[in-house]
């Protein structure tokens, strides 16, 4: 009797799952999705209103005033912290844009980008500075920071997901974009 190894495509989603649940781990930290065979890969077409990565820094708040050090600034629903733009910051115009899914025992909310192949060099360089200081990753569309989760390694792929607390703001950002 003869034993056999998986078949490649079981494989890939089995990487595919472990990667999606560490995205989704919380909105504190974001990963990169596994290996997804090309052929399955959604295809980028132009978005509807492109969006912005920019890698941050970020330091808790002075207490007890709250204050920001010079040259962070403390930004809305994000109490307690204060942020610094760090590096080059990355548009993105085109993208394939999930389905907003449920994720967690806990629901949080979420959607997939899949960006061109060419726009790969330019994720993985924003969310290489990210990773580097442990800092958050602030998704921006129109000067509205959307998420802002850390980055616990530099994205090497076209796909990653943006996790949001809620449906309702998941789904908002998601027809913003597609």
């Amino acid at each position: 009797m003869s034993s056999r190894f998986p078949h490649r495509p079981f494989v890939l989603v089995g990487v595919l799952v472990v990667g999606v649940m560490l995205a989704v781990v919380g909105c504190s930290s974001v990963a990169p999705l596994g290996p997804v065979a090309a052929a399955t890969m959604p295809q980028p077409h132009k978005l509807h209103t492109p969006f912005v990565l920019q890698a941050m820094r970020a330091e808790p708040a002075a207490l007890p005033a709250g204050g920001c050090p010079a040259g962070y600034v403390a930004l809305a629903g994000n109490q307690g912290w204060c942020y610094r733009k760090i590096g080059m910051p990355v548009t993105i115009t085109s993208a394939a844009v999930s389905p907003v899914a449920a994720q967690g025992p806990n629901p949080q909310y979420a959607f997939t980008l899949t960006l061109p192949v060419s726009d790969v060099p330019a994720l993985t360089a924003v969310t290489t500075t990210a990773a580097h200081v442990k800092g958050p990753l602030a998704l921006s569309v129109d000067g509205r920071i959307w998420v802002l989760p850390m980055v616990l390694q530099p994205f090497t792929g076209p796909q990653f997901e943006v996790p949001l607390p809620s449906r309702s703001q998941a789904l908002q950002l998601q027809r913003i974009l597609a």
